[in-house]
């Protein structure tokens, strides 16, 4: 896993490394140049020419510190500068110096000027790199004057682009684009991922990501257990807390990779079908059927042990053809059927396809009364038709404080627009601002939230939260979710921890539906598909083991 941080979280660790621990920030600046000259040197291969167009705050003393280290290493350098001298940094002033004295001026920064610019394509050796150290995390507003003609001058050119931490144009928090923005071929992200590298346009024009502690947060042999026991709500943390002062906890998001499934979904050699989740599935009405198999499907698919279907008694023959290994029963039985199967699960999943009638409503009302007055407290997983109960105008009052009452932890999916309706909120202020939003609805409802996008966000009631980093748009397909809804029972029943399973079943989801992708293609894609390529991704989550890739690279 990966700690996901805000700009003033990135800030507050950078302040507690310097004045706590004594580091001056002129190392810090170093360590930032040297990670950001590996990455060249993983992606260019050879020396070249690089023009670095430098702001003049930090993030500029991070560009000249990379130009006097290409420098050193044979490589051409220009350094153009953008701002207010002004507001120049004292570590940006100190940073210039140094790299004019070691060039003996051949790489002192000058004046951005398109003319200026455009000479630097013109002499030595073709320009290799360009490389924005314009704005980093400090931008708040749109780019405008001279650091809009850069960023014009930078995506007019088809050269290799790095940006230094975040792509200037780009919120570092939400991943909006302000006007215009930088578009990077690879970002070099400095102490922590920033949320907005992750999200919206962040994750369209950030390229490659690497990321690298460089001195500010410290990673020692037992990081990685850390942070799962944080991701399970053990609240060690992820950092020594003497960094952190009393007044600003530290609160970060996470990123799951593919090793941290294969270490939480270790199978128990030992185990048997109640050990790895016994699942209740209320899904599909006389009407609908698939979404019955497909939420049936992806639980058994993502490893879950023993799955009850409730449905309606039309669908039988068709779900135990589709799906002989599933228990079926006759979701309209009455208050028997519905005991039996909170008796026997240990998580209930339902909404997909059971229509918002009438009749559904009644079975969800007693669905919840029943649970109510249970010493017996599966964890919840409600999808589609449930959360269109929840958004009506007419009785939502009445269950959402039904639901409160069952004393159940609760995972919600919903897409954008559900989350909208539930919420009240337009979807374009819930992306302006979608961590924040999510991680507010999760405290007010006490519930943990699946908002499915481009990029799924997983918020629990306390505050933490994931992004999920796979995926792609060939899954946003009717059926889609009803796939996603086994996965994170599954997930859920197998890990006995909603919000840790929610986040893993989305991750599986996901990287089933790229594998889908790969092959077929995104257009072609159905949810079938998803299901058909989720035993590839389980099985290479087996066989990792112990084996780990490069840990600076977060996705492509």
């Amino acid at each position: 896993m990966r700690i996901v941080v805000t700009k003033d979280q990135m800030k507050s660790a950078e302040r507690a490394v310097i004045d706590e621990c004594g580091i001056d920030a002129a190392v810090l600046m170093e360590r930032a140049a040297a990670f950001a000259f590996d990455i060249l040197s993983d992606n260019v291969h050879s020396c070249g020419h690089a023009v670095i167009l430098c702001g003049m705050g930090n993030n500029g003393g991070d560009g000249m510190a990379l130009g006097r280290i290409l420098f050193e290493k044979g490589w051409e350098v220009d350094v153009l500068t953008a701002g207010d001298e002004k507001k120049r940094t004292a570590e940006n002033e100190w940073q210039a110096g140094v790299l004019e004295r070691i060039s003996k001026g051949q790489a002192a920064p000058v004046p951005f000027t398109k003319e200026a610019a455009d000479k630097t394509l013109a002499k030595g050796k073709n320009v290799t790199v360009i490389v924005d150290a314009l704005l980093g995390i400090g931008q708040t507003r749109p780019p405008g004057g001279v650091f809009l003609e850069v960023v014009r001058w930078i995506n007019s050119h088809e050269i290799f682009t790095m940006a230094l931490d975040t792509p200037t144009g780009i919120n570092t928090d939400t991943g909006l684009m302000y006007s215009e923005a930088v578009k990077a071929d690879v970002t070099a992200c400095f102490g922590a991922l920033k949320s907005g590298l992750l999200l919206a346009d962040g994750h369209r024009l950030s390229g490659r990501i690497y990321t690298d502690s460089c001195g500010i947060f410290y990673e020692g042999p037992d990081e990685k257990q850390r942070i799962i026991a944080y991701a399970m709500g053990g609240h060690e943390g992820v950092m020594d807390p003497a960094q952190w002062k009393e007044d600003a906890p530290f609160m970060p998001g996470l990123v799951m990779e593919q090793e941290d499934l294969s270490i939480l979904l270790k199978r128990d050699p030992s185990g048997n079908k109640g050990t790895f989740g016994k699942i209740a599935i209320w899904a599909g009405n006389d009407e609908i059927t698939g979404a019955a198999i497909l939420s049936v499907k992806g639980a058994f698919a993502s490893g879950a042990g023993y799955i009850r279907l409730l449905s309606d008694a039309s669908n039988k023959d068709t779900v135990i053809s589709a799906v002989p290994e599933t228990v079926f029963a006759n979701v309209n039985g009455g208050e028997k059927v519905i005991d039996d199967a909170i008796a026997f699960a240990q998580v209930i999943a339902a909404g997909c396809g059971i229509g918002r009638g009438e009749k559904s409503k009644q079975l969800l009302t007693i669905l919840l009364d029943r649970l109510t007055v249970s010493d017996k407290k599966p964890f919840l997983v409600l999808d589609a038709d449930i959360l269109g109960m929840l958004s009506d105008e007419e009785g939502s009052a009445d269950l959402w404080e039904k639901l409160s009452r069952t004393g159940c932890t609760t995972v919600m999916t919903p897409h954008m627009a559900e989350f909208s309706r539930l919420s009240g909120i337009s979807i374009d202020d819930i992306r302006a601002d979608r961590i924040n939003v999510c991680k507010s609805f999760a405290k007010e409802k006490d519930i943990i939230l699946v908002l499915k996008d481009d990029r799924t966000v997983i918020c629990a009631p306390d505050g933490r939260y994931f992004i999920n980093i796979y995926g792609n748009d060939g899954m946003a397909v009717a059926g889609s979710g009803d796939t996603l809804l086994g996965i994170i029972a599954s997930c859920t029943g197998q890990l006995k921890n909603a919000f840790t399973g929610a986040a893993a079943g989305a991750a599986i989801h996901a990287l089933a539906g790229d594998e889908a992708a790969g092959e077929l293609g995104k257009a072609a894609m159905s949810p079938l598909d998803i299901v058909k390529y989720l035993p590839r991704v389980m099985k290479r989550i087996e066989d990792m083991g112990i084996s780990h890739k490069d840990e600076r690279t977060i996705l492509s």
